[in-house]
């Protein structure tokens, strides 16, 4: 990337080394004539948000008004057993602290 950047093909603007470093990311099969930006493997997308959401974005859900202020403790199995979440992936309700901290001592 940095030779592109470096040493540009055609004009050494700012733009077209950026348009360089862009088409070894986009483009690194040198084969497609633009970017298209807006249909870039949103499928694949879509996917990793629903893998996220079945392992590190574990959220309780609250099922009625009378379980605002304390709801009861949240079964991490349930989500688990949701038709969005594939039966191999499991639960990870502590990754984010375990990666991340984010535990009140630390502050």
């Amino acid at each position: 990337m940095c030779e592109v950047i470096d040493y540009p093909k055609g004009a050494s603007d700012t733009a077209s080394r950026m348009l360089g470093a862009l088409n070894i990311f986009y483009n690194h099969t040198g084969k497609s004539p633009c970017f298209n930006l807006t249909s870039d493997h949103k499928s694949s997308r879509i996917e990793g948000w629903k893998w996220q959401g079945c392992t590190e974005l574990v959220e309780p859900s609250i099922k009625n008004k009378n379980d605002s202020i304390f709801p009861p403790d949240y079964k991490h199995q349930h989500k688990q057993k949701s038709s969005d979440c594939p039966k191999d992936v499991k639960p990870r309700p502590h990754s984010i602290t375990t990666e991340f901290g984010g535990h009140v001592s630390l502050l």
